[in-house]
């Protein structure tokens, strides 16, 4: 009978989240509108004649969508070497590889300059740039992948150390005494 929890089903919905993360909204922009030609308050504030938020999916940076083409990539190799088992080393370690690269993607895209969030204030356009929960659940489906990738070599290894005698001196004395 065949288990409907595996790591490699665990993964696959894994990835078909982060995928489908790039829909998400992952950044919002305050965004201050100013007549530049109108001089600043006594004060030193300038008034704004408006001030509104903009919200912006994963698709419009481009860390999301590398993101989400190498959750897309590890789903597809999962559905094609999903009937493998136990689940082969080389699977395991893309995987590994997959979520390092998705890390380390969001990361840098977290500290790129997008032209969304570029100021003008010479044309009256203040914008301050945060981001939103997507990159760090993004971050957090990428750190479970490799846990998971983790237990299945960590699983491949303790079967290889099961069939091999230890190459310890005195192992199979110390294993009798405790």
């Amino acid at each position: 009978m065949r288990r409907w929890v595996s790591t490699t089903n665990v993964t696959l919905v894994l990835c078909g989240l982060g995928t489908a993360a790039l829909l998400l909204p992952w950044a919002e922009a305050t965004v201050v509108l100013f007549d530049p030609a109108k001089p600043p308050r006594p004060d030193g504030v300038l008034e704004a004649r408006r001030v509104y938020t903009e919200s912006y999916p994963g698709y419009r940076f481009w860390h999301a969508g590398a993101a989400s083409g190498a959750f897309l990539g590890l789903l597809l190799l999962l559905v094609a070497t999903g009937g493998l088992d136990p689940a082969p080393w080389w699977r395991s370690a893309v995987q590994l590889a997959c979520g390092g690269a998705i890390i380390g993607a969001v990361v840098a895209g977290m500290n790129y300059r997008y032209a969304v969030a570029r100021e003008d204030p010479g044309a009256g356009r203040i914008a301050q740039l945060s981001w939103g929960v997507a990159n760090i659940a993004v971050m957090g489906l990428a750190v479970t992948v490799m846990l998971v990738a983790a237990i299945e070599l960590r699983e491949r290894i303790a079967g290889r150390q099961r069939g091999r005698p230890s190459a310890e001196p005195g192992a199979a004395a110390d294993r009798g005494r405790t």
